[in-house]
């Protein structure tokens, strides 16, 4: 399968941030270790509507996934419309903040161009659902078993709205780095963490997930669940290292909600 992931378009956003999106990242080379070819659109898109919607009719994909954060609804909405426009039949999905933190009732009715959403983290709730589309030959998987186990899956059978039972993955050393080739930081003009020092690139890292916390205005613990899980640490200099390395970087941008 060829999936393209995408955030809002940044032409139709407002507040759009210049980073590498780290989640799309890591989404990327999950589905790329299981065989599906790849692609990411995110914050250094630079294409116009019209361009967009050109670049995604001569993509190819049978899928294409968007994040979706609550403050750029109106902007997800736009980037469907064009996606729909340019691919009337492809399979669009939904992850992000927003799909985890509302209710799964109200998904479809806020996103109505939608035909899947992922809630929690979906480094292995994407490539499971790329191989039941693949052996389903493409056809519509809603009312048909092979989603029951598709972890965080939201879906309609028939009008009811269905939900799984989101998992996270307990070792999230396990999924590997992110796939750094298809967000080289070097395509990117960020806020710098240190504007003085104008050497090399920025990168945004990782090195937990979850949030024992209940803050009111914040959705992590909805995505990423409320136990904090730990990377190796010596894995984790490796990354840093090996981004200093191999991209250039020079500053990192820890974007951990319990460093």
């Amino acid at each position: 399968m060829k999936c393209l992931l995408t955030v809002p378009l940044p032409a139709v956003t407002h507040a759009a941030p210049r980073l590498p999106d780290l989640g799309l990242a890591y989404l990327a080379a999950s589905v790329r270790r299981r065989g599906h070819d790849i692609e990411i659109l995110d914050w250094n898109c630079r294409l116009s509507p019209a361009a967009y919607r050109d670049y995604l009719s001569k993509s190819g994909a049978d899928v294409i996934g968007v994040k979706v954060f609550t403050p750029n609804m109106r902007g997800v909405l736009e980037t469907l419309t064009l996606i729909r426009e340019a691919l009337p039949n492809v399979v669009v999905v939904a992850g992000g903040p927003h799909i985890s933190g509302t209710r799964p009732e109200d998904l479809f009715l806020d996103l109505p161009l939608l035909d899947y959403g992922f809630r929690g983290e979906a480094e292995n709730t994407l490539p499971a659902f790329l191989e039941a589309l693949d052996s389903a030959g493409g056809e519509d998987l809603r009312g048909k078993d092979s989603l029951d186990g598709i972890p965080g899956l939201v879906y309609k059978d028939g009008g009811t709205v269905r939900t799984n039972p989101v998992e996270l993955t307990d070792d999230i050393e396990s999924l590997g780095l992110p796939a750094w080739d298809l967000i080289a930081p070097a395509g990117y003009s960020p806020q710098r963490v240190n504007p003085m020092d104008t050497r090399g690139y920025l990168a945004p890292v990782l090195a937990t997930r979850g949030c024992p916390a209940g803050c009111t205005f914040c959705m992590a613990h909805h995505v990423n669940g409320r136990r904090v899980r730990l990377r190796d640490p010596r894995a984790f200099v490796d990354e840093l290292e090996m981004l200093h390395r191999e991209y250039e970087v020079r500053q990192f941008l820890v974007m951990d909600t319990n460093f």
